[in-house]
C-alpha cells in the first residue's frame, strides 16, 4: 500500500500545472455491515463469541479540498462526518455517529470520476442501546468510488469502505476501553450514495 502510495504521488509530481479543487459532498449509507469478535476475555465479559449487525440510512457529509492536474489526476485532503445511523444485531439497536479524515488519489475519464483513498483517522462514537454515555472506537478505513458528471459542479457518487477499529474509550463498557485485551476484530463495511458539488 505504501509502494502503490508513493508511485502515484510520484506521478502527480511529474506534473507541475494544477487547479484548486473544493468538492463539498453528502450521502446515504443504502449498505452497511459490523462484525465484532471478541477474545476469550470479552467473551466471558459479553456473554456471546461474536457480534454481527446491519445498519443503512445514516446521512453523511463532508468535503474535499485538493487539486487537479493537467492530466485529470487529482489528490484531496477529506473531511466526513456521519449522523443518524442504527446498528441491528439479533437482540438490540446501538446508535452511531462516524467522523473521518482522510487522502484521495483520483482520475477524471471524461464524465467518470475514479479514486481510492484511506482515511488516517476513523472515529465511531456508539450509544449502546439503554446507555447514555457514547463508546468511541478509533481506526483507519480503506475506500473506493465513482461518480458520474451530471452537470458542470454536480457529481452522482457511490463509494465503498472497510474500516477496521483498534482503540477505544468507554466510561461505562470495560471491553471497549481496553480493546487490546478484549476485542479480537472490529470491522465495518459501508455503500454510500450521494451528490457531490466539484469546482
Amino acid at each position: 500500500m505504501k509502494c502503490a502510495l508513493v508511485l502515484l504521488l510520484s506521478l502527480f509530481a511529474l506534473n507541475s500545472h494544477a487547479m484548486v479543487l473544493f468538492e463539498p459532498m453528502a450521502a446515504y449509507e443504502v449498505s452497511g455491515s459490523t462484525a465484532i469478535e471478541f477474545t476469550p476475555a470479552g467473551e466471558a465479559i459479553k456473554g456471546v463469541e461474536k457480534l454481527d449487525g446491519t445498519h443503512l440510512g445514516s446521512i453523511s457529509y463532508g468535503a474535499r479540498l485538493g487539486w487537479v492536474f493537467d492530466n485529470a489526476a487529482w489528490i484531496a485532503g477529506e473531511y466526513m462526518a456521519a449522523s443518524g445511523g442504527k446498528i441491528k444485531y439479533d437482540t438490540h439497536e446501538d446508535e452511531f455517529t462516524r467522523e473521518s479524515y482522510g487522502v484521495d488519489l483520483g482520475m477524471w475519464l471524461g464524465r467518470w470520476n475514479l479514486w481510492v483513498g484511506y482515511n488516517i483517522a476513523d472515529k465511531l462514537n456508539i450509544t449502546q442501546q439503554g446507555a447514555t454515555e457514547k463508546d468511541e472506537i478509533t481506526g483507519t478505513a480503506i475506500r473506493a468510488g465513482i461518480g458520474f458528471l451530471v452537470f458542470r459542479h454536480l457529481s452522482i457518487n457511490v463509494e465503498g469502505a472497510y474500516r477496521t477499529y483498534n482503540d477505544g474509550k468507554s466510561e461505562s463498557d470495560t471491553v471497549y476501553e481496553n480493546m487490546d485485551q478484549y476485542v479480537d476484530k472490529f470491522n465495518q463495511t459501508t455503500v454510500t450514495a450521494g451528490l457531490s458539488f466539484p469546482f
